[in-house]
Order: structure tokens, then C-alpha cells, then sequence
């Protein structure tokens, strides 16, 4: 009997001791410390930090919160947010607009004449430049030059001719559709080069002194001296000989003919100024007289 008692005091020390150390472990340990991989360490001091929420892009998915202290939800990574126009300082906005202006898609309706002129040169096989305005003194100038540089059919014109692109434009219609024509069939050869004498010029008619502003002095005409053939035949514009039929019969059919593309048309007879060249210009008149002297 004495030594049944003393085995249930044993017993009895044993679970009080072990009851003792378990309270200890529950006391000294978080459920969140139990849970945290081994070597991890939790600080036991809550700083007292604001936080702003960011807001997310719509459709951006979120994830499970990792751990009870993050309040902020995480960004979808892949995003980036789009770039917000920046403001303008008056002055760059006038350059904006003015560069803007400057482009075919803004023009207006004559700078849109001009575009669709252009494109009637390059149709016809005109190669050209396009050059700066030109503002000369007084009323001399073009705004839109063109400096024709060859021809339909590679005929180069010697030097370059810088017009405005109506001028340009009737001056190549011209050439394919009678002169060339017309060499072909007289001499059988096509043309290599037209030599101008003049186009753009800032003066008077006939270089008179306080006479009234010339034609070339807006682009508005040339004058032609000298055409030369494949075949190395040079055809001169002057009054031909007696016996120069080809040449007489070239000469005059081309000039009977350009009244159909020019407003003026002058050469040799029409005056001392025009003795050695034709002279081809698309001046505007009140009425819709032409004026070829032939």
C-alpha cells in the first residue's frame, strides 16, 4: 500500500513539471513566431507609419497579402502608367503651330495648287528642285520656285531654269507636245538640251529704266535662244536663212503652236529686244487676249 502511494506522488510530480514547462513554452511563443520559417526574425515593434494605397490599373490582378503587417496591395509589375502631356510654354506652342502650318497636309488652297502642280511636273517626267522663296526688291519674287533642271525625255535645260510652277509647267507641256514633235519629224532626231537665256530676273521689260516690272522678275517667263539635237544638229533662234527650210518651217510651227500654252509670245520680228530668242511668259490680262506676235 505504501508503495502504491509513493508511485502516485511520482506520478503526480512528473505531470505538474511537465504542465509547468508547457505553460512556459505557450507564454514565451506567437502564433505568428510558430509559424515563421526557421531563422526568420519578427521584430516585436510595430512602427507607426502611414501608408497611402496605391491605386492599381484597372483589370490588374492582386495576390494573396503576404503576412498580417503589409497594408499596401502589391502592382502588377508589367504595368507602367502612360506618359502625361507636358506643358507648353507659349512660345513653343507658336513654333508648334508654325511648323505645323508649314506642312502639305495644313496648307491652303494656293499652296495646295502649288502640291498639285508638282505633281503634274514629275508626271510629265520633270526633274526639278525645290528652292527657298525668293524675295527680291519691290515685287520681285517667287514664294514657291521651282528649278527645272530636265525635261520629258531627259532634255536638259541649260542651266537650270528657276520659274514659278505654272510657268514650269506650261513651259514642259510645251516641249513634249510641240517641239520635240517637231524635231522628230523635221530631223529625225530627238532633243538633247534647250539653252535659256533667261527666267527668273528681277527687272524691267526690255531692261527699261522706270519701265513697267518684266514677267521674269515673278517667275512668269523664259526665253529660249538655242536647241540642240541628238544628232549634233544646233537649231539657233534667229531669222533662218533663205534656204533654211527645215529650220524656217521648225521655228515657225513651234512658235504658231506655243499660243496654245502661253498668254505672250514674242522672237525674231516681233521687236529689236527679240531678235535672237523666243520669248514665253503666262502674264495675266483683264481680258483673255493672247499676245503672239508672229
Amino acid at each position: 500500500m505504501q508503495g502504491f502511494k509513493a508511485a502516485n506522488r511520482r506520478n503526480l510530480k512528473r505531470v505538474t513539471a511537465f504542465s509547468l514547462l508547457f505553460c512556459l513554452v505557450l507564454t514565451s511563443c506567437s502564433p505568428e513566431r510558430a509559424l515563421l520559417p526557421p531563422g526568420d526574425v519578427v521584430s516585436s515593434i510595430t512602427p507607426n507609419v502611414e501608408t497611402t494605397a496605391v491605386p492599381l490599373p484597372q483589370g490588374t490582378l492582386i495576390g494573396p497579402i503576404q503576412g498580417p503587417s503589409s497594408n499596401t496591395a502589391p502592382i502588377d509589375q508589367g504595368y507602367s502608367s502612360p506618359e502625361l502631356p507636358v506643358s507648353t510654354k507659349p512660345e513653343q506652342k507658336k513654333t508648334l503651330v508654325a511648323g505645323l502650318l508649314s506642312k502639305p497636309s495644313f496648307l491652303g488652297g494656293a499652296n495646295r495648287a502649288e502640291t498639285a502642280c508638282q505633281r503634274q511636273l514629275k508626271r510629265l517626267g520633270v526633274r526639278f528642285e525645290l528652292p527657298a522663296p525668293i524675295v527680291g526688291n519691290g515685287a520681285c519674287g517667287i514664294a514657291a520656285p521651282v528649278k527645272v533642271k530636265s525635261l520629258s525625255g531627259g532634255i536638259d535645260v541649260i542651266p537650270d531654269a528657276t520659274l514659278n510652277c505654272p510657268m514650269a509647267l506650261a513651259f514642259a507641256k510645251w516641249v513634249k507636245g510641240e517641239l520635240a514633235s517637231a524635231a522628230r519629224v523635221r530631223y529625225l532626231s530627238g532633243i538633247k538640251s534647250i539653252h535659256q537665256m533667261s527666267a527668273y530676273s528681277c527687272r524691267t521689260m526690255n531692261n527699261k529704266v522706270g519701265g513697267r516690272l518684266s514677267e521674269h522678275a515673278k517667275g512668269n517667263a523664259i526665253d529660249i535662244g538655242k536647241i540642240n539635237l541628238n544628232n549634233g544638229k544646233t537649231i539657233v533662234v534667229r531669222r533662218p536663212g533663205l534656204f533654211a527650210f527645215r529650220e524656217k518651217s521648225l521655228l515657225h510651227s513651234v512658235r504658231a503652236e506655243s499660243c496654245k500654252y502661253f498668254t505672250t509670245v514674242l522672237g525674231p520680228g516681233s521687236d529689236r529686244y527679240h531678235k535672237d530668242h523666243f520669248h514665253f511668259d503666262l502674264r495675266q490680262r483683264k481680258t483673255s487676249y493672247r499676245h503672239c506676235s508672229l
